[in-house]
């Protein structure tokens, strides 16, 4: 949601406070075997290589702004590329997906399969890629991983607009709005849709 014209409640610098978080507490166990689980039945390094094609494909929505499919193309690492490059690689994929989006009309509009997106929605997406795959990481060698309350509210605003959480951490919420935990509720969301499209449309 914008809180005026050409402001958004989840912003650029959202995203970059994400990786930050992502590079500083997954950078302490570049050294531990990353072929372990990740998310799912990814590796931790299969992950990182997820995520790093996802948020550059999002900046490729806001720059192509297809209406109707994604950019028809895969962002991918070198062969043999290290843990810490990996990291570096999302790292940087993020960072461009906050550059396009700081520098893109408020009014763009591109493709994404839960709605037509706009660069907050985008961002937003880019914040949850970012810190649940990076607490998936995380886990698999006891790291915390805490961002901000903060953060993890505007996120759910954003793209979990039905999701209300006074009796929880915006971030437990939003880890059981992915289906991570059950914690929130008590239940496990086996099923799960975040709303690309603006709030307003």
């Amino acid at each position: 949601m914008c809180d005026s014209v050409g402001a958004m409640a989840v912003a650029p610098e959202d995203l970059l406070e994400a990786v930050e978080v992502l590079g500083t507490d997954l950078g302490s166990a570049t050294k531990e075997d990353w072929s372990v689980a990740g998310t799912g039945d990814w590796t931790c390094q299969d992950t990182l290589k997820h995520l790093g094609d996802c948020l550059l494909s999002y900046a490729g929505q806001l720059a192509a702004q297809p209406q109707s499919r994604y950019v028809q193309f895969e962002a991918v690492v070198a062969p043999g590329a290290t843990n810490e490059e990996l990291l570096e690689f999302a790292v940087a994929a993020a960072q461009i997906l906050a550059s396009v989006a700081a520098t893109s009309d408020p009014m763009v509009r591109a493709f994404h399969p839960t709605g037509r997106s706009d660069p907050e929605g985008f961002v937003s997406m880019g914040c949850v890629e970012v810190l649940l795959h990076g607490a998936d990481i995380a886990g698999q060698f006891a790291i915390a991983f805490e961002p901000s309350l903060g953060l993890c509210e505007r996120v759910l605003h954003r793209l979990f607009p039905e999701i209300t959480f006074e009796d929880a951490s915006a971030w437990d919420a939003l880890r059981w709005a992915t289906g991570r935990t059950s914690s929130f509720d008590g239940t496990l969301r086996t099923e799960w849709r975040w709303r690309g499209a603006p709030l307003d449309e």
